[in-house]
């Protein structure tokens, strides 16, 4: 059976997680924790009516950013749990429902990231493709000038026609 614990911390934070390895130190009992599948035990209080008690609630909550990957252990020094406990059934039934949420999110974020790394295989790809493609079609553009001189009165224009006397009107 597995080694499920509730522990409070030195900052407060109650965690319940599972502990894979216990290693005491020296003579003082200090010891270090390895423990995973950690979960944040959070109260909220709802207080909108202020004729009634507020309504409390427990959640759990990943305890470490992007921390569901369930098989990965956390290293926990043991300064910094105040107290410990087994949890009571009510809260270890709510521990086996969210590990098993919290493992359903970890399997859909590595299914949308290897998702993402085939497509941006895929992007890649293209651009090697029209990288390597030379154009067959394109031609090198001349370098052209336009020769207003008097001498090449091809490239000149005559936007009006010229009369005798050489007067714009």
């Amino acid at each position: 059976m597995k080694d499920i614990r509730q522990l409070k911390l030195i900052n407060g934070e109650e965690i319940i997680c599972e502990v894979v390895d216990e290693t005491f130190e020296n003579f003082s009992g200090d010891f270090d924790m390895h423990v995973k599948s950690c979960m944040s035990l959070q109260l909220k209080v709802v207080d909108m009516d202020p004729e009634e008690e507020p309504y409390r609630y427990y959640s759990l909550n990943p305890w470490m950013v992007y921390g569901e990957d369930a098989d990965n252990p956390t290293f926990l020094k043991s300064e910094m749990i105040v107290a410990e406990c087994q949890p009571s059934p009510l809260l270890l039934d709510q521990y086996i429902v969210g590990i098993k949420q919290m493992g359903e999110i970890y399997d859909s974020k590595i299914m949308a990231r290897e998702k993402f790394k085939q497509d941006l295989e895929t992007v890649k790809e293209q651009i090697k493709k029209l990288e390597n493609k030379k154009p067959t079609t394109v031609k090198k553009k001349e370098k052209r000038t336009l020769d207003l001189s008097e001498e090449n009165p091809d490239n000149v224009i005559s936007i009006f026609k010229k009369k005798d006397d050489d007067t714009i009107h």
